[in-house]
């Protein structure tokens, strides 16, 4: 429906758009990458020690959460300006080479049935941002430019994240977590590129919304 509103007015539907992903992409890029860091003991607490073996396919799945949680606005910016035309013809296409994708990792194992799940996110993830380039004249390579500071604060951060492990040599999940979270957030706040701003407007629209309800 926000975006709906926007449908007769493209450079506001773009600007609302742009927004959005650099807000998604700045809670969802630290969030999977913290679940990376801590998946081991977080898979402990929640299916007990036996269960360990499997964090090594939790995070892989992160890195195709990503793409999930980035997918949809790209899909109902689309949707907003009555396309569904080319929605239908484009999911039909996207869910065919993810399911190609799925077909080729049966032959190699778990790890390859992982790695084209999270390969096919992002092949959904392109194919609809290459529907916005189209329809919207919104480039995917603008949105990737959008999103690279996140993820070089981001990347940055993990590595941060790991300097105890470098100097220890063992695993130090809590602390590796904390230093995730603070450097993310320190850097972001040091060259906050109006993400941090928007993300702040955003909670207070909210809190001011639940004030009137």
């Amino acid at each position: 429906p926000v975006m709906s509103a926007h449908q007769n007015n493209p450079t506001q539907l773009i600007s609302f758009v742009r927004k959005f992903i650099a807000l998604l992409a700045f809670l969802t890029f630290p969030t999977m990458l913290l679940l990376i860091i801590i998946a081991k003991p977080l898979v402990v607490l929640l299916f007990s020690e036996k269960w360990v073996g499997c964090a090594p396919y939790f995070q892989i799945l992160c890195l195709g959460g990503i793409a999930i949680c980035l997918q949809s606005i790209n899909y109902y910016a689309v949707a907003a300006i009555g396309r569904s035309k080319e929605l239908f013809k484009w999911t039909v296409i996207k869910r065919g080479i993810a399911l190609l994708l799925l077909f080729a990792g049966c032959f190699f194992g778990i790890y390859g049935l992982l790695i084209a799940t999270t390969l096919g996110a992002w092949v959904i993830y392109f194919c609809n941002s290459y529907l916005v380039s189209v329809l919207l004249n919104f480039s995917v390579r603008q949105q990737l430019r959008d999103m690279l500071p996140i993820l070089l604060i981001s990347a940055v951060s993990f590595a941060i994240a790991y300097i105890p492990r470098l100097i220890f040599g063992s695993e130090m999940y809590i602390l590796h977590a904390v230093l995730f979270v603070a450097a993310y957030i320190g850097i972001s706040y040091k060259f906050d590129n109006g993400t941090l701003t928007n993300l702040k407007q955003l909670l207070h629209n909210i809190r001011n919304n639940d004030k009137g309800l």
